[in-house]
């Protein structure tokens, strides 16, 4: 089991150089009031499956969490499922500026496909949600529809997205410009 001191520990040197952080698990609510000494709270997103866990956390922690956000979800299709949702409007706020993602294991080792799916999903592995993340970056988006070589990605069989999977689409001859859209399309993928 991991405490929350032990929790705190493992990812401080994730947290260098990146001004959003999601957790994925909010259990009793330990490493989140350990997490805000830290990190500022109102950049600091949870997400659960379970608002009542939330409540309880609010209750106990009440000051060093009032800035912290927090998103209920029941199913992972709830992240993009309408477009300005809290969920989708929260998520595509968090995703443009540098952002990590933590996740608590006690709280999300009773469901771990439910954080796995959407971790993915945050991340952009999967074209549904790449395509979601791409519209939050209109200068990656825009170059990505500018490159007709690119386009060809939209037809990779495979569901999950990569750099990998995107090189293939790629011609061998491919431009500077290709290239560094590449780099930088590695950032939503990474």
């Amino acid at each position: 089991m991991v405490d929350a001191h032990g929790w705190i520990q493992r990812i401080t040197p994730q947290l260098r150089g990146i001004s959003r952080l999601i957790v994925l698990g909010c259990g009793s609510g330990d490493h989140l009031a350990r997490l805000v000494e830290i990190f500022p709270p109102s950049k600091i997103l949870v997400i659960d499956k379970n608002a009542e866990n939330w409540r309880e956390c609010r209750k106990r922690f009440a000051l060093e969490l009032t800035e912290v956000q927090f998103l209920a979800l029941r199913t992972p299709g709830e992240l993009f499922a309408r477009p300005g949702s809290k969920s989708s409007t929260t998520i595509f706020e968090f995703v443009k500026h540098s952002y990590t993602i933590a996740r608590y294991l006690p709280a999300t080792a009773s469901d771990p496909e439910f954080y796995d799916e959407i971790e993915g999903l945050i991340s952009g592995r999967t074209q549904i949600s790449f395509a979601a993340l791409l519209k939050c970056r209109p200068e990656l988006s825009t170059l990505f529809e500018q490159v007709p070589q690119l386009s060809r990605v939209h037809q990779i069989d495979e569901e999950r997205i990569s750099i990998k999977n995107i090189m293939a689409a790629l011609s061998p001859h491919a431009e500077q410009s290709d290239v560094l859209l590449v780099r930088a399309l590695g950032e939503l993928i990474a």
